[in-house]
């Protein structure tokens, strides 16, 4: 693939590249800049080939909403609505769903609020098997919450589509 009139192929990385090189992990918060990167990816995170000037021109100074917008952030914001369904499912104390175990609540809202880079790096390999995003969060919650949820694992995503936890997650 050739970009621009360079005189050699432009090697272009996608995030699948990043997260495989465990670049990701390496990126210490959603503010961090590219420096924390590998070099052969740093070299083409650059202005010119951002995806739009929001991230290349204007970089610099739209920084601070990537931890709003950045798909980190659209992860983290579909673990706490996972977690807000689960947790409000099983306090309307329906005969199907167990009541949540002591301290699984706790468990499922400190997983949602110290939600890190390492985190979203887990939920995207989960996603390169699965090949559904909102998938591998359930995953993801059922991994590091499962044992202590019981039986009440079973109604992570209970009753929801994609759907359901994506528009609520992009208006949070």
């Amino acid at each position: 693939m050739r970009l621009c009139y360079t005189a050699r192929p432009l090697k272009v990385y996608t995030s699948a590249d990043v997260y495989r090189t465990g670049a990701a992990s390496r990126i210490n918060s959603a503010n961090d800049s590219a420096r924390n990167v590998p070099a052969e990816l740093v070299s083409h995170l650059v202005p010119l080939t951002a995806i739009s000037p929001l991230d290349g021109r204007y970089g610099s100074q739209t920084a601070e909403l990537r931890d709003i917008f950045s798909e980190l952030a659209f992860m983290r914001e579909r673990l706490r609505v996972e977690v807000a369904w689960l947790t409000g499912l099983a306090a309307l104390g329906l005969p199907e769903l167990p009541p949540l175990p002591d301290g699984a609540t706790r468990a499922l809202h400190q997983l949602a609020a110290d939600f890190s880079i390492e985190d979203c790096t887990e939920i995207k390999a989960i996603e390169a098997e699965t090949n559904h995003d909102v998938k591998a969060v359930e995953y993801f919650i059922r991994r590091r919450a499962g044992a202590a949820l019981g039986g009440a694992a079973e109604f992570i995503h209970f009753a929801c589509t994609s759907e359901d936890i994506n528009n609520v997650a992009h208006a949070l």
